[in-house]
């Protein structure tokens, strides 16, 4: 059958209606490639979007593990190593009521005879240092401390701090190394922690809170001097010096020279 007829009967289109529709059916199919590329490009903003997202996670994770706090041991000490920033709650400081006196001070060589450890101050020190005072504090139970500081005429100082206790010992990774004293292992730390501002702030009210603590950041400093750690006759014995006036091998030969009664 043929549909000749079909065409016969319909009406001659006009030129103008041609134009016009092949018009707006390019607009039409413009529109939808358009809508296409952005669909392609949002897929790949999205995709890159999502590998940034994964990266970062990596990052986080990596320096999580990298500054994560652990425990070495160091002969019969633990070092805990610790970020190299850390923030810190402080409580404020009180107005305390000193009504005792602080007991007098005596000879240090009648101090180290009240020592329960064996203690002796050492045989050899940098040219120019000296006892800062030949007094101290008498040492007691359950501490029995002792603190003593040698200095010179620039007033550099290194200081000797001895107790029976179990201060933690802390440093960053790459900060400390493991040395021996005589013999006895021991922890060298550069640098340390910033001191906290002293005095600190008194307690204050903030929109009518009572304010008791503060909170404080710190960053490690290696250039703030030297400690050496080690242990001797069931003490903890301490050397600390502030700045570079001395240098490794001048702590390890004043606690060497201290040696063991």
């Amino acid at each position: 059958m043929s549909d000749e007829f079909l065409y016969r009967a319909a009406p001659a289109v006009r030129a103008e209606f041609a134009d016009d529709l092949y018009e707006r059916l390019s607009r039409t199919q413009q529109s939808k490639l358009r809508g296409l590329g952005w669909i392609g490009l949002n897929r790949r903003t999205l995709k890159n979007s999502l590998a940034l997202v994964a990266l970062t996670a990596i990052a986080v994770a990596c320096a999580r593990e990298l500054f994560r706090q652990r425990y070495v041991q160091v002969g019969e000490m633990w070092l805990l190593e610790v970020a190299p920033v850390r923030t810190a709650r402080i409580e404020l400081a009180r107005p305390v009521n000193a009504s005792s006196q602080p007991p007098e001070r005596i000879s240090v060589t009648d101090a180290l005879e009240m020592l329960p450890y064996a203690l002796r101050l050492p045989a050899w020190v940098p040219t120019g240092y000296s006892l800062a005072a030949p007094e101290a504090p008498p040492p007691g139970h359950p501490g029995w401390i002792m603190n003593l500081n040698w200095s010179n005429e620039r007033d550099d100082h290194f200081f000797l701090f001895a107790c029976v206790c179990e201060l933690e010992i802390q440093a960053p990774p790459g900060t400390w190394s493991e040395t021996r004293v005589n013999s006895t292992p021991a922890i060298l730390i550069r640098g340390r922690f910033p001191p906290y501002p002293h005095p600190l702030p008194t307690p204050a009210t903030y929109q009518g809170t009572k304010l008791d603590f503060v909170e404080l950041e710190t960053r490690w400093d290696e250039d703030a001097g030297l400690t050496l750690v080690w242990e001797q006759d069931g003490a903890r014995l301490n050397l600390w010096t502030f700045g570079d006036h001395l240098s490794e091998g001048d702590v390890v030969r004043i606690a060497e020279s201290m040696g063991t009664p």
